[in-house]
């Protein structure tokens, strides 16, 4: 699958900031830049295992946290607490 600009610029900005970008990393980012809504981790997990099914949900969290600090995602809340990730704008 060919990468999209945003996944791109988000690739890079993760190598940038002294990031590896294993396969596992991959998944979510392409996972989260193709969503057009919110997801909470664990949705972002199961359907970035689908395209690594090595991937471990705490590399989700920390490549969830990594992206929001960098910008690229926001977290969104909702009234139950439970935070989503959003691809910013």
């Amino acid at each position: 699958m060919a990468e999209t600009r945003k996944e791109h610029v988000w690739i890079d900005a993760l190598r940038y900031s002294g990031y590896r970008v294993t396969p596992a990393r991959l998944a979510v980012v392409k996972v989260i830049a193709a969503s057009q809504r919110a997801l909470l981790p664990l949705d972002a997990y199961l359907e970035a295992r689908k395209l690594c099914s090595s991937l471990g949900l705490v590399t989700v969290y920390r490549t969830l946290e990594k992206l929001e600090e960098l910008g690229c995602v926001v977290r969104v809340h909702s009234p139950n607490g439970c935070g989503a990730y959003l691809a910013a704008a």
